[in-house]
């Protein structure tokens, strides 16, 4: 073991928010001891701390499927481990450290979730930046991760400030009084912060004071682009005013624009989702997918504005990687509802965009610039005779008719497996040799048009980049044609999307038209066509 190794050790630190009492960093059921989770008071260096180790337990789902095709009785449990450390230091901060899945057992409400990429932002050396993890307001999933190993600059990345949030970054840093030592290290930032930290209760401490010390310098040049995206703190005197006028919205009384928006920063990628829990309602809420806008609005109906607020803070989604939910089936904690709306509204000439809970101001100007630039986008239409979309026919069985008129394959969830995308990533819905790809989504609110977009970039980068993917795409495709297939380049790509009216830029949330421009800027090299597919 070398003399750093036997010093430091990486591990997963959380922050918590500013005002978070000791216990209130867990959830609610594992601040009490229970039969699968120990709670108990620790000291560390003389510092106030909670301990929190067990393990979630339950029948593993597959074993009846097991048991029916083989016709024996299989019974097998999941038991997956996990323990958390909140550490209350001497200056009012609040740290977690998680092992396992102890990052289940936090309350992610009193996460500070920018905690990673400001420590990174004031510390990474500026052209060292070895990956990033980046969404344009509202983009599902992860739509743009970029990773150059030998290492850049932010601009290196194309991040360019405007509509950006950074969600993840890898870089080396220097981080001068860690236990580490002076030499760089290799940081990995998003709402945790990843990083060698001292293996003795003393140094550990002394480390999370360098750290607390550190988020009060200023951003390094060339790192600025890390944090330029304002957001509006809690107690910002708009932020009342907004929130009074999201209430309104779902009150029925106006008409901003609102939708569904998925919250991948914090639910991660949606290729899992076999189902969704809808809790908080006082009644049964398992269901297929997300719920659409539509529904949600019912959920307030003869509410007040204060009421509604509160079930923003009450209502939680969950997704699950089984059609029937379980104990043992959850891909992402228990989020709030208030994390999957996408609001927005015009004030004193700036764009104020409610996402993933946040408030986020911009300035009009910039948004001027992004609908001259999406009215150029839609101006440039498929010619490929889609068919219409007939009420009542899903998406995947549009996909296969739509396939046959047009003399295409469909691929609509076949899943591609790959080196980066070990769940699985959508190549395309429909695929027309020798080189379109065509990615089709029926455009019922923001949330759908914003995955479509990531599908397309996800996609793309993968079969641009990936050796992994391209031979995956490559053995997929031989086999729906029923020939070898030699060649994975994309020659087009046609983003299809079933509306009753056309597609203009009155009809897009800012930040579902901000993705729609990074992604013709990210396919320069490519033809990228919008087709409007009509419902009839």
């Amino acid at each position: 073991m070398s003399r750093r190794s036997s010093i430091s050790k990486r591990m997963n630190l959380y922050r918590m928010a500013e005002d978070t009492a000791l216990p209130e960093a867990l959830r609610e059921q594992y601040r009490e001891p229970s039969e699968k989770f120990a709670v108990r008071p620790v000291d560390v260096a003389g510092s106030r701390a909670l301990l929190v180790e067990g393990a979630f337990e339950g029948p593993s789902a597959w074993t009846e499927d097991i048991s029916r095709l083989a016709e024996v009785e299989v019974s097998q449990d999941n038991r997956s481990p996990g323990a958390v450390l909140v550490i209350q230091d001497n200056f009012g901060a609040l740290w977690a450290l998680t092992w396992g899945v102890g990052f289940q057992l936090l309350d992610q409400e009193k996460v500070d979730f920018r905690f990673g990429t400001r420590v990174l932002a004031r510390s990474a050396l500026p052209r060292e930046i070895k990956s990033i993890t980046r969404s344009v307001l509202g983009h599902r999933a992860r739509v743009d991760h970029t990773v150059l190993p030998g290492g850049s600059t932010t601009r290196g990345f194309g991040v360019d400030g405007y509509g950006e949030i950074i969600n993840r970054v890898d870089a080396t840093a220097r981080i001068p009084g860690l236990a580490w030592g002076n030499a760089p290290i290799r940081l990995h930032a998003k709402d945790s912060l990843s990083l060698p930290l001292g293996r003795r209760p003393e140094r550990l401490v002394a480390d999370l004071q360098v750290l607390n010390k550190l988020l009060d310098e200023p951003v390094l040049p060339g790192l600025e682009s890390i944090e330029r995206l304002v957001a509006l703190k809690p107690k910002d005197p708009m932020v009342a005013e907004l929130n009074n006028r999201l209430a309104t919205r779902l009150l029925g009384k106006s008409d901003e624009p609102i939708g569904i928006s998925w919250p991948h920063a914090r639910a991660g990628m949606s290729n899992l989702m076999e189902s969704c829990r809808v809790r908080g309602l006082g009644r049964a809420g398992d269901r297929e997918d997300i719920p659409e806008i539509d529904e949600v609005l019912t959920w307030f109906t003869g509410k007040d504005p204060q009421s509604v607020l509160r079930g923003l803070g009450s209502i939680s989604l969950e997704i699950h990687n089984e059609q029937d939910p379980g104990a043992t089936t959850p891909v992402s904690t228990s989020l709030l509802l208030r994390h999957w709306l996408a609001f927005e509204v015009r004030e004193h000439a700036s764009r104020y965009c409610f996402r993933d809970g946040l408030w986020y101001r911009m300035d009009d100007r910039h948004a001027e610039r992004i609908d001259q630039r999406v009215t150029e986008i839609l101006a440039a239409k498929s010619s490929i005779p889609f068919p219409p979309w007939l009420p009542g026919v899903e998406e995947r069985a549009y996909n296969i008719d739509a396939a046959a008129a047009i003399d295409g394959y469909s691929l609509d969830r076949n899943l591609m497996r790959t080196a980066l995308h070990t769940h699985g990533i959508e190549p395309c819905d429909i695929h027309l040799r020798p080189g379109t790809f065509i990615h089709v989504k029926r455009g019922r609110g923001s949330s759908d048009l914003s995955h479509l977009f990531a599908q397309t970039l996800v996609s793309w980068e993968a079969l641009t980049y990936d050796e992994t993917a391209r031979a995956a795409w490559l053995e997929k495709i031989s086999q729906q044609v029923g020939s070898p297939v030699t060649d994975a380049t994309i020659d087009e790509v046609v983003i299809a999307i079933g509306k009753v009216k056309p597609i203009t830029t009155d009809s897009l949330f800012t930040f579902s038209k901000v993705n729609l421009v990074k992604q013709f800027d990210l396919l320069r090299d490519v033809r990228v066509r919008i087709a409007w597919i009509p419902e009839s």
